[in-house]
């Protein structure tokens, strides 16, 4: 959502009459959801259709930034835990997001787990001596 300009979101709005009113005081979009309806009234916008229609917006620019950090934030949580399990520049999948692994390791049976140690070289395999 950054730097979406508002000149381009009020416009898909239908609202284009207020381009000039929130591009004198805000960057973009972003610098807006922090707006309540008694802001846009002190800023000038009388219609209540309008307000609604702007602050209804606002919450949804809100939710999907709000999905956004979450998402980003389990993605960060799931790489980091990748890290520790897995050397990340031996994995074919490196730099994605990856599940904890261990619940599933953890049920192998004790005669063919390998060890973290060698799941982080590639799995050498066990001799059979």
């Amino acid at each position: 959502m950054k730097h979406l300009s508002i000149s381009n979101w009020l416009t898909q709005l239908g609202l284009t009459e207020y381009c000039t009113l929130f591009d004198e005081q805000y960057d973009g979009v972003e610098d807006l959801l922090h707006l309540t309806e008694v802001d846009l009234r002190k800023m000038g916008i009388e219609n209540q259709i309008h307000r609604t229609h702007i602050i209804s917006n606002i919450l949804l620019l809100q939710e999907a930034e709000r999905k956004r950090a979450l998402s980003s934030s389990k993605c960060s949580e799931w790489r980091d835990k990748a890290r520790y399990h897995l050397t990340m520049t031996k994995s074919p999948g490196a730099g994605r997001c990856l599940p904890d692994l261990t619940p599933r390791l953890s049920n192998i049976p004790g005669d063919i787990k390998l060890s973290r140690a060698e799941l982080a070289v590639g799995g050498n395999q066990p001799s059979n001596e």
